[in-house]
């Protein structure tokens, strides 16, 4: 959050006020299996517009499967950023995306029927 403080002439009222930070609101992510070699987009929503320029930090939980950029830049004023992916083998996989404080996640399932150990 920033706060802002506007002094006013001698006969007139000051200004005070605050913005809160953009967060990350949730990630839209393929709703059906995706194949490997394929490259699904991905798209992040914030709760609402950013102030300044930033960057959006992204993790996979198995970048051997989903390989996804470190980080994808969100420039002033954006409410959503997308980004694209690559799948590389069958497995299911976390996708987690932080901005600022907040983080939220989302799990994509890659290729056919998986198993577990």
């Amino acid at each position: 959050m920033s706060a802002y403080y506007y002094p006013a002439a001698d006969d007139q009222l000051s200004l005070f006020c605050t913005v809160e930070a953009a967060e990350v609101h949730s990630i839209i992510a393929p709703k059906a299996r995706i194949a490997p070699g394929t490259s699904p987009v991905y798209t992040v929503n914030f709760t609402e517009a950013t102030v300044g320029n930033s960057a959006l930090a992204l993790e996979s939980s198995d970048p051997s499967t989903l390989a996804i950029p470190a980080s994808v830049p969100v420039p002033a004023g954006s409410t959503s950023v997308t980004f694209e992916a690559k799948a590389l083998k069958s497995g299911n996989v976390t996708i987690t995306a932080t901005l600022g404080t907040t983080s939220k996640s989302a799990t994509t399932a890659v290729g056919g029927v998986v198993l577990s150990e």
